[in-house]
């Protein structure tokens, strides 16, 4: 229950901090630099989709087997949230989520990742 709480209150944050209206736009953020658990180094792609009305992340090996984060949609998002989604997909390879059996596979990128964003994009 905590972590609903929590989970409810960054997202208010980010939303309270800039609000998006249906048609903004908005610069795309660079990806951290990442590197999984095995030392591999993490590639990031970016892909908008003309039905895509949010932003969201998603972490796999491709098919050549090179940890990968696909960015969708990221245009239509603050750039705050675009770090968060970067930090938090790039978490998934840091602990090893990608090469795991699925489920379960989200619980430890979900703590790992808001330590790592709030420092660049937290309350100054």
């Amino acid at each position: 229950m905590k972590r609903r709480w929590q989970t409810a209150v960054l997202m208010f944050f980010l939303w309270s901090v800039h609000p998006v209206q249906a048609n903004d736009r908005f610069p795309v953020v660079e990806p951290p630099k990442c590197v999984n658990n095995l030392g591999e180094p993490v590639q990031f792609n970016r892909r908008s989709q003309a039905q895509g009305g949010f932003a969201a992340g998603r972490a796999f090996r491709d098919a050549e087997g090179v940890p990968s984060v696909t960015g969708l949609n990221f245009h239509r998002a603050a750039p705050e949230f675009q770090a968060f989604i970067d930090r938090h997909e790039c978490a998934h390879h840091e602990v090893g989520d990608v090469d795991r059996p699925h489920p379960p596979r989200n619980s430890p990128a979900r703590c790992r990742s808001p330590h790592r964003w709030i420092p660049r994009y937290g309350p100054r």
